[in-house]
């Protein structure tokens, strides 16, 4: 089966049934509000009308939709649209008004709400200001339920939740959600680092219950780096302390880094920690020049990769070659040369998960438009493969997923043809027949005269 190695799963199932804002469907603020008011001519009177993935980069217009738009697009309707990265949303002024928003609600701890000069609401969120957009748990079940349906029937058999908000009440949630049927593929949870740290000390292990261990395992903690101000944060000598300290006590850490002073802040994190013997991995490494290619090579720590990212999103990259060196953008050829341990994941909702177009996208590099970026950084499929199964379910800590031998779990896809003899522009489009889990068919047809015992 294949193993997604980084996603944000609640965040996905929130998405699914919204509009899809992402290219190449959608280029254009015209394009963004002509199909959300498609969407509004069709909901039930009232309804919210939910939009996502859209990036203002991506945009000809190259700026965010405004809320007075997104109300006129709305024709009646409170709307609400979520930015791709999960770190912002514009909300239309009657989506404010169901939310409760106005000039006295306060800012949430670390979120803005963007204010008018007369302390108004403009209906931009920023930051944790997010979570405003409150949904039902109920919605939520439904949600997921119908998310893992569509993930499995793509041969997704484990995910791992990258989430740095996870928390014990989280972790709860998932048990909740695994108990009810409605999370219904296996999944690694990583620890949001403040719930892992408390005041400088390792917190307990969670104790995932017994009844549920078949589809949750706890992950390592995720620390969030980010680059602003001309700083990184958390400050780098904090992270080093942290991640030594999480070390130390055998937690592996996964630490999201995209930018060039986050990733060198990253490796010196996991050199400081090395002669713990726990594997870390650094999320993203979106750009890696070769003289931080050799200092992660020799800290030993894996790295989590999208090669969809070239695909879905390299034209925009190609717009400003100054801040995206194509050289260093998303690199596995290189990885794999360095002998570091590599896994993909899609970053679910950022890009819709498809394994066997990530793996295509790994062999060719090529763009929405035809472009192929850094060719010398392309790899074979037998390369590719191992990414997104046995290599993304050892990096996750669940080495007796993504492989097939006895005693491992009997979680495998059907494919109608050999993809290793498909070229990739076919291996993209090819459908899976069948996904099972445990040896127990999940999605899609049984193979014909075949049974399958569980191991």
């Amino acid at each position: 089966g294949f193993v997604d190695a980084h996603v944000h799963l609640l965040r996905s199932a929130r998405d699914a049934d919204a509009v899809d804002c992402r290219p190449p469907r959608v280029t254009s603020v015209a394009d963004l509000l002509g199909a959300i008011a498609e969407r509004a001519r069709t909901a039930a009177p009232s309804a919210w009308v939910d939009a996502a993935g859209y990036h203002e980069l991506d945009l000809a217009e190259r700026r965010h939709p405004t809320s007075a738009e997104l109300h006129a697009a709305g024709d009646g309707h409170p709307v609400r649209l979520r930015h791709r990265s999960g770190h912002g949303a514009v909300v239309s002024p009657l989506g404010l008004q169901k939310l409760g928003i106005d000039a006295s609600t306060a800012d949430p701890p670390g979120g803005r709400i963007e204010r008018d000069a007369d302390g108004r609401p403009t209906g931009m969120l920023t930051g944790r200001a997010v979570s405003l957009l409150r949904r039902s748990h109920a919605t939520l079940a439904d949600d997921v339920a119908a998310l893992c349906d569509d993930w499995l029937a793509m041969g997704i058999t484990t995910v791992c939740d990258a989430g740095p908000d996870n928390d014990e009440s989280r972790m709860h949630t998932f048990v909740d959600l695994a108990r009810s049927g409605s999370l219904r593929l296996r999944l690694v949870l990583m620890r949001g680092a403040a719930d892992a740290l408390v005041k400088g000390e390792v917190a307990s292990p969670w104790r995932i219950p017994d009844d549920v261990r078949h589809r949750i395992r706890a992950g390592p903690v995720k620390f969030l780096l980010t680059h602003t101000g001309g700083s990184v944060h958390p400050a780098a000598a904090d992270l080093v302390d942290s991640v030594a300290a999480l070390s130390r006590a055998g937690q592996p850490c996964a630490i999201h880094a995209a930018s060039l002073e986050t990733i060198a802040a990253a490796i010196s994190a996991v050199e400081e920690a090395r002669g713990d013997g726990v594997r870390h991995r650094i999320e993203h490494a979106s750009l890696l020049p070769d003289a931080l290619l050799e200092r992660l090579q020799h800290s030993g720590a894996a790295v989590v990769t999208h090669p969809l990212f070239v695909a879905n999103h390299g034209d925009r990259y190609l717009l400003d070659e100054s801040e995206h060196p194509t050289a260093w953008l998303y690199r596995c050829g290189a990885l794999l040369d360095a002998g570091i341990d590599v896994a993909v994941g899609s970053d679910a909702p950022v890009v819709a998960p498809s394994p066997l177009r990530s793996i295509a996208a790994a062999m060719t590099r090529r763009t929405l438009s035809g472009r192929v970026i850094a060719p010398e950084e392309c790899i074979s499929f037998d390369e590719a493969l191992p990414m997104h199964t046995a290599n993304a379910a050892r990096i996750c800590g669940a080495g007796d997923l993504g492989v097939l031998r006895p005693g491992a779990a009997a979680d495998f896809v059907i494919l109608p043809r050999d993809p290793a003899r498909l070229p990739a522009d076919e291996l993209g489009a090819l459908p899976v027949t069948a996904t099972y889990l445990g040896a127990i068919l999940v999605a899609g047809s049984a193979a014909p005269a075949t049974e399958f015992l569980p191991c």
